[in-house]
């Protein structure tokens, strides 16, 4: 197949003006040059191996402006079509979601086009070989009534089907006339015979209350468009005479098309498609229409999948308030409708896939209705895989240097370098537009929030600058008088290197003597080279006495090991796995470059009583204290409690070698939690040191002791506007533990092992809260679950962490921070007080205007953290970062960052997701993302049709991250498996850094069974949806949460013996939670890609192995992000309609 570039068909009077000019150029005056964009439609759609029904003219209409001449947006032609809407209650404002009072008609002008019409420009990857003339191109159209075609089903909008649907790529030559239907699709016309300029075809007719035709007279609609010869008119209903088609078609040279029928400038359109809808011809449909095509009532026949995955219907939409899975809809006769059968999956959005037959597929009936009617491509849809892959193709071999203003840097997913030129490097902190607005009602008006993502112990790449340690003596960091903020390289020196002016409040202090330093002929130090807080945007100070408490210089910290040994802990086998792993644990903690470790440890053991272990090294044999009134908790050892673990090897060593038969008869089922948290705050403070509690825990804790917590797991709440009240935590006993937690400079780690109800959402607020982190391990097995606990307790021993932590974000005179999102404590409205905080944390903050910007004057900001490290050592670390500013719309749209947005946006929605229900967190979502596109195309496009989409190219994925967000567990309302884990997962998004969130949002899927054993590393992910997944095929998907490995029925012979040692994809083991070590090329490739992604994320990832047509199945389906989710979610064509409908309300 062949593409040929058009020549001299532009929308200046048939001229093309160079490449270089149309993407500034502007078709009205006043309007501002463009910003790159994306826009989807005016493009036929895939029909066999051409892109030209048969019949069609090779040479392109006269309107046809190739995407590579054009200002690459992309035009997603849906004539006057509203795309199709989220399910809604009659009860919900009108304008907003649904549709209305006026039905699918409202709105309509001319004829309806497909909304599966798209072009692609240069900005889109073209799946088509370029520079081959368009008449060499294969052609094919299958005509109506031809077996294999769905009745009136023909390619339509999503939800929409008759005539509605069936704008196919109208003829470019003479018109071809079909035969009246066969005698299963009554009410079915042909296409209208040609004739004399004004002669209408016959109107369609057939049964109201059915999929086909619309009625006769209907008002407001014309009948599907056929570009026939000079003097042919678009066939209209009766009832209409003198209607025609839109404008804007016209023909190639040497074609003339419809007398007077030019399109409006700037329009431009692909072959086959027709112009912009007509204006004033609206009517809102008679009361017949309802359960006809385009209902959300309405059910198309079921689409066959990849791999023999099938579901519910692509042309349907479920009535309001049920948009779930086999809902039982009006539905053309013999067409299949209803839940998918058992062990099947989700439909993929798009065409069958090549190489299988729809009748061959297991669960599907053989005949014409049986294969699917053409649908929208996701293929010419943003895609994640395409712009990932693109930007480590631009990007990942350059240097990104950070004094570049205006311009994002690469996305996280990208391996890039980074030169530090005066602004952090953006694994610190990365913010959602790198240029801001000037006053806050420009950005109200653009709706992205202004936010800043702080990580601000991340790790770098080795090759990048680290950080400097700078050490100012007693007096301690420079800072300014006023604001207090530190000496950054946007300091400006003044009078002769006596004053510097503060670039955060604008006011001038003296230099120090000991900083004072001469100017050169630029107004810079001549000791700039030497000064590391001046060159660098990242540096660490040594803080002094007067950043400690008390004035007194930290011992380094302590970890203190408290395990559950009640029956519950037992009969999981905590303690035995403890026991044999501690010491290698151990070995693991931080260590100084002399190979010392600073660190003390000490160990506890509970039930219902806490025992302290004395294990001192110049004792004989180690030592246990029991206290049982837990009700005033002390420390009963005052030396020996904490030790060094160089110094007290062998007696640890003797410790856990009797532990296990210590309590191997321990009958105690009650078990406490709050009082095993209080006492290790108490012994951390008996030291005076800072430190970390690791605690093991296996039930609730219940019973009349402190913290005990009741079993308030009501499933008649779930999936209720009452649901949320099981999100809260009970009672305030742990969130006032909780604030002497910080106090004392205490965090804590609780590895919840458990089986049942423990009430998650009270634990991980507490330990949320102090800065810790929640590991939650649900129906807990030894055989499936010992690695990841082992796996996550060595990751907290041995990473980065900063301990008694205070962090002050600061911004430029006009702006200031308002919210904070993340796994933190406030006691005001400037400090983030932390117990600890690690390297993989990080902290979402919203910036608000004060007062107006000066455009063209930085924006400062400046996020400093206090702590103590693992040595002892009091540091104080800076970032800093500088953003433009500009009044233009396309300025700001032109440097958003979508990592940080929709990192923004998730821990956002995890923290209101506990005061608002699902549907209302959905909405909002939705609404918000609505907005910001009918912003850019109010503000930064040219005048299009109403039936294009226009996305922004920095903001193209946001409708499918907005999409897939709203599907995470996290929010899905019932939970999909129980609350505590959905609980858990909204903890884990609390504080999530970039890396880990958006491969959260949109998880990566890898095809396995192609696998080359020559090559090294993780092969190329393909796109989370159906349509990517062959029954011949092995795959596997991971979202940093879980990584599942799934198995088609299909898959190769050699494959399943190579990787899991049987005969046959029908006789793997799904209940193994590993991959069988086998001798052979492939299962140590295919275990080296597990490995390796696995050490790419900072927690461990529960594996499981599915097949096709297991139950097993159902989580691998649900991480498919593309397909329809839980509840009423979408897919993402659905959502990308809804979303278009929702611009298109917003800008009327």
């Amino acid at each position: 197949m062949s593409y040929q570039q058009p020549m001299n068909f532009g929308v200046y009077g048939g001229h093309q003006p160079p490449v270089s000019q149309v993407a500034g150029m502007s078709l009205q005056p006043n309007v501002p040059p463009q910003v790159p964009s994306t826009s989807y439609g005016n493009q036929p759609p895939p029909n066999g191996p051409g892109y030209f029904p048969e019949g069609a003219s090779s040479q392109p209409p006269a309107s046809f402006h190739h995407p590579t001449h054009a200002s690459s947006q992309h035009q997603f032609m849906a004539g006057s079509m509203p795309p199709v809407g989220m399910a809604k209650s009659q009860e919900q404002a009108p304008g907003y979601g649904g549709f209305g009072g006026g039905g699918l008609s409202q709105g309509m002008t001319g004829p309806l086009l497909n909304i599966e019409q798209m072009p692609i420009s240069s900005t889109a990857r073209i799946r088509q070989p370029v520079g081959t003339a368009p008449s060499a191109m294969k052609m094919h159209q299958q005509p109506i009534g031809t077996p294999g075609m769905t009745g009136p089903l023909l390619s339509g909008p999503t939800g929409l089907t008759g005539p509605l649907a069936m704008i196919g790529p109208p003829s470019m030559g003479p018109p071809r006339i079909t035969g009246p239907p066969p005698s299963g699709n009554t009410g079915i016309p042909g296409p209208p015979p040609s004739g004399p300029t004004g002669i209408t075809g016959p109107p369609p007719t057939g049964p109201t209350r059915m999929t086909g035709p619309m009625p006769v007279g209907q008002p407001g609609m014309t009948g599907p468009p056929h570009n026939g010869p000079s003097g042919m008119t678009i066939p209209q209903p009766t009832g209409h005479p003198g209607m025609t088609g839109p404008p804007g078609m016209t023909g190639p040279p040497g074609m003339t098309g419809p007398p007077g029928m030019t399109g409006p400038p700037g329009m431009t359109g692909l072959p086959g498609m027709t112009g912009p809808p007509s204006s004033g011809l609206t009517a809102p449909p008679p009361p017949s229409q309802l359960g006809m095509a385009g209902h959300p009532s309405m059910r198309g026949p079921p689409f066959t999948g990849a791999s023999g995955i099938t579901g519910p219907s692509q042309s349907r939409m479920a009535p309001p308030g049920n948009y779930g899975y086999g809902h039982q809809g009006y539905a053309q006769p013999g067409t299949h409708h209803g839940p998918p059968p058992a062990g099947q999956g989700f439909p993929p959005h798009g065409m069958t896939p090549s190489g299988f037959s729809p009748t061959a597929l297991p669960g599907q009936a053989a005949g014409p209705m049986a294969q699917a009617p053409r649908k929208v491509d996701p293929d010419q849809m943003p895609s994640p895989v395409d712009v990932i892959e693109g930007d480590r193709e631009s990007r990942g071999s350059t240097v990104y240097s950070t004094a570049t203003r205006g311009i994002p840097p690469p996305l996280v997913s990208t391996d890039f370098t980074v030169e530090d030129n005066g602004c952090c490097n953006p694994r610190y902190m990365r913010t959602t537009m790198y240029t801001v607005p000037c006053s806050n009602d420009l950005l109200a008006s653009i709706k992205i929030p202004l936010g800043l993502i702080v990580q601000p112990l991340a790790n770098v790449k080795r090759t990048e600058q680290q950080l400097l340690l700078v050490d100012h003596g007693q007096d301690g960091p420079i800072r300014c008088r006023r604001c207090k903020a530190y000496m950054n390289p946007f300091t400006r020196f003044l009078d002769g290197g006596r004053q510097f002016y503060c670039p955060f409040c604008q006011f001038s202090s003296e230099v120090p003597p000991e900083f004072f330093c001469h100017l050169d002929h630029q107004g810079r130090r001549t000791d700039i080279m030497q000064r590391p807080e001046l060159l660098y945007g990242s540096v660490e100070y040594v803080a002094t006495k007067d950043y400690c408490k008390e004035s007194k210089l930290p011992k380094p910290p302590a970890y203190i090991f408290m395990i559950d040994v009640s029956v519950h802990g037992l009969h999981h086998g905590l303690l035995n796995l403890l026991s044999h792993h501690m010491i290698q644990i151990l070995e693991k903690l931080p260590r100084d470059e002399e190979g010392k470790c600073p660190l003390q440890v000490g160990f506890v053991t509970y039930d219902k009583a806490l025992h302290f272990y004395n294990v001192l090294g110049s004792l004989a044999q180690p030592q246990m204290m029991v206290l049982t009134d837990v009700e005033e908790v002390f420390v009963p050892i005052v030396e020996g409690f904490l030790v060094f673990v160089d110094e007290s090897r062998p007696m640890l060593e003797t410790l856990f070698s009797q532990l296990p038969s210590m309590f191997a008869n321990n009958k105690e089922s009650k078990v406490i939690l709050g009082p095993v948290v209080k006492a290790g705050i108490e012994a951390l403070k008996a030291a005076g040191r800072a430190g970390k509690l690791f605690i093991f825990h296996s039930a609730l804790s219940t019973g009349d002791v402190p913290g005990a917590l009741k079993k308030r797991e009501d499933t008649k709440l779930l999936g209720t506007d009452k649901e949320k009240s099981l999100l809260l935590p009970q009672g305030s006993y742990y969130s006032k533990l909780a604030e002497e937690c910080v106090q004392s400079g205490v965090s804590v780690e609780i590895f919840m092992c458990a089986d049942s109800y423990t009430d998650v959402a009270t634990i991980g607020h507490f330990t949320s809260t102090v800065g810790g982190q929640l590991h939650y391990y649900p129906q807990f097995r030894i055989a499936s679950d010992a690695d990841r606990l082992l796996h996550d307790l060595s990751n907290s021993v041995a990473r980065q962490t900063g301990f008694d932590a205070v962090m002050r974000v600061r911004a430029s005179t006009g702006l200031r921070p308002t919210a904070f999102f993340g796994a933190l404590y406030m006691q005001n409205t400037t400090d983030i007080e932390l117990g600890s905080i690690d390297c993989d944390k990080a902290i979402a903050v919203e910036i608000k205007h004060d007062d107006k910007l000066k455009e063209g004057e930085e924006a400062c900001f400046q996020a400093a953290l206090l702590y103590t490290n693992v040595f002892g050592q009091r540091r104080l670390r800076t970032h800093n970062l500088a953003l433009s500013t500009s009044n233009g719309y396309g300025d700001i749209f032109r440097s958003c960052e979508i990592n940080a947005l929709m990192n923004f946006f998730s821990k956002s929605i995890a923290s209101m997701i506990t005061s608002m229900n699902y549907k209302a967190v959905q909405e909002t979502l939705t609404k918000q993302c609505s907005i910001i596109l009918s912003c850019y195309r109010k503000h930064c496009s040219t005048p299009q049709s109403a039936g294009q989409l226009i996305l922004p190219e920095t903001l193209k994925l946001l409708p499918i991250y907005c999409n897939t967000l709203l599907k995470s567990a996290a929010f899905c309302s019932p939970p999909l498996r129980s609350i505590d884990n959905k609980c858990w997962l909204l903890f884990q998004l609390k504080s999530m850094n970039l890396s880990a969130s958006s491969i959260c949002i949109y998880p990566r899927l890898f095809p396995l069974h192609n696998l080359n054993v020559e090559e090294s590393g993780i092969p190329a992910m393909v796109r989370c949806m159906a349509k990517s997944v062959q029954q011949n095929g092995v795959y596997l998907i991971e979202d940093g949460i879980e990584m599942v490995i799934w198995i088609g029925e299909l898959a190769p012979i050699e494959f399943v013996m190579s990787v899991f040692g049987v005969n046959s994809p029908r006789e793997v083991n799904v209940e193994s939670m590993k991959l069988p070590v086998m001798d052979n090329p492939l299962s140590v490739r295919v275990r080296g890609i597990v490995d390796m992604i696995k050490q790419q994320r900072c927690n461990s990832m529960k594996f499981s192995i599915s097949k096709q047509k297991d139950k097993s199945e159902i989580l691998f389906r649900r991480l498919l992000k593309e397909e329809q989710g839980p509840g009423d979610n979408m897919n993402y064509i659905e959502y990308l309609c809804h979303i278009h409908k929702e611009i298109r309300n917003i800008l009327s």
